[in-house]
């Protein structure tokens, strides 16, 4: 996909309530979410805020935040965590540079996300890249490693996400982010 549109573009946008991803220079739009993937989005942001609760350890932000990778390639990724340490990639235009974890509630457009999303998250640097499915209750954990992402883990409901990424403090259990209303 290549298109001419840079950052400049991307943020003369409309305020209209679309959401936009700029990638190869292509404006493309993005989905609603899904009321389960919202909910699942939610809990998980709030299961990590409770384990990184002490001012300067982590970011934990939520979309819409662009996630600034380059003039032609801007994101919207649904959870973005950063170590205190990279608190200085946040500006008043978003996040400018990879964090250290980037997190995708699969959209009903998988290719997005498992394809074109995880390309862009692998060629920028982003250290570790989580696909969340909510329907099929499940946590792919890639991470970077000589530049390319291998799976680090394959996660089910009934297992526990860690990550080395935020000195070992995230210990999140799945099943009460993937539990029914």
């Amino acid at each position: 996909m290549n298109g001419t549109c840079t950052y400049g573009d991307y943020a003369r946008l409309p305020a209209d309530g679309r959401r936009w991803e700029l990638i190869d220079g292509g404006l493309l739009p993005l989905e609603s979410m899904r009321p389960a993937d919202n909910r699942v989005r939610a809990r998980l942001m709030c299961a990590l805020a409770s384990l990184l609760p002490e001012p300067g350890t982590a970011v934990i932000l939520q979309a819409p935040l662009g996630l600034i990778l380059d003039a032609t390639h801007v994101v919207q990724p649904d959870l973005v965590i950063m170590a205190a340490a990279h608190r200085r990639l946040i500006s008043e235009r978003g996040i400018e540079g990879p964090p250290d974890i980037v997190v995708e509630i699969l959209s009903q457009n998988r290719a997005h996300d498992e394809v074109l999303k995880r390309g862009l998250y692998e060629k920028f640097g982003v250290p570790e890249y989580w696909i969340v499915d909510a329907r099929a209750r499940c946590v792919d954990v890639l991470e970077l490693v000589e530049g390319h992402y291998r799976r680090r883990a394959f996660l089910r409901a009934e297992d526990t996400l860690t990550t080395p990424q935020l000195d070992g403090r995230v210990n999140v259990p799945l099943a009460p982010i993937f539990a029914e209303f």
